[in-house]
């Protein structure tokens, strides 16, 4: 048989033959895990570089915000938290490789808020209905921004429809309320969902110009039970379920 062969010695037997044969086929075995191990190592600063680039992407919001403080790195971590408990009980909806997109995406969540002018982005108490029309845009526009970024890219397999997404949808609710286009259940983006419960529990646990920061036993009562402003319904059932597991998790990341 000669299924997996690369080579044969003839009979009769040449002993010298045999020897270079065996020597060119252990270098050249040799050359190729050495290749491997090089395209690996380059791999691995690719995806080094794309998630530096993302994060700077991301701090432009920092610098711009200044609520925003270490919001950026909570979130990417809350999310991916909550992604891959979800790819672990739910992996028809949630693959790993989609909770590896969305804790590598969910930064650019707030990316459109760079298009917010600071005298509403910055307000120190409640905006008023028109300015919080204007809050909302950073939704859109954020969407638009990482679009026209993808149209640059020379491939389209980039995962940056995560990105999209995520940028675009993370304000929707499941009961339809939210926006900017009122998607409810699973019409909104499953990264959406999932950085969209990320993004309230952060914002309860931090201090703003407008509310104290609440514990992690009032964080979590409010999301599970509702305070009026904020309900259940309001998030993807799943993901309610994959949070409720991690709790410990995202509490002790502000201990």
């Amino acid at each position: 048989m000669t299924i997996g062969a690369v080579d044969y010695i003839t009979k009769p037997y040449n002993p010298m033959s045999v020897r270079a044969k065996v020597r060119n086929h252990i270098e050249l075995k040799a050359y190729r895990d050495s290749l491997e191990d090089m395209v690996a190592e380059r791999t691995r600063q690719l995806e080094k570089s794309h998630e530096a680039m993302i994060m700077g992407m991301s701090l432009t919001c920092e610098w711009h915000d200044e609520i925003t403080g270490a919001h950026i790195t909570r979130m990417k971590s809350f999310s991916g938290v909550i992604a891959e408990k979800m790819a672990e009980l739910y992996p028809e909806t949630v693959s790993r490789e989609l909770a590896r997109l969305i804790h590598l995406y969910s930064p650019l969540h707030d990316i459109g808020k760079v298009s917010i002018p600071d005298s509403v982005l910055n307000k120190q108490g409640k905006l008023t209905d028109g300015e919080f029309e204007i809050m909302k845009g950073h939704t859109t526009h954020g969407a638009e921004l990482l679009r026209t970024t993808e149209t640059l890219l020379d491939h389209t397999d980039t995962g940056l429809q995560i990105a999209i997404d995520i940028a675009e949808c993370h304000h929707e609710k499941y009961d339809g309320t939210g926006y900017p286009r009122k998607l409810s259940g699973e019409r909104i983006p499953v990264a959406a969902r999932v950085v969209a419960l990320a993004d309230i529990y952060d914002a309860l646990r931090s201090q703003r110009p407008y509310k104290p920061a609440f514990t992690h036993a009032e964080a979590y009562s409010i999301i599970m039970e509702g305070d009026g402003r904020t309900l259940p319904g309001h998030f993807d059932p799943k993901a309610l379920e994959a949070f409720k597991q991690v709790q410990d998790v995202l509490r002790r990341a502000y201990e």
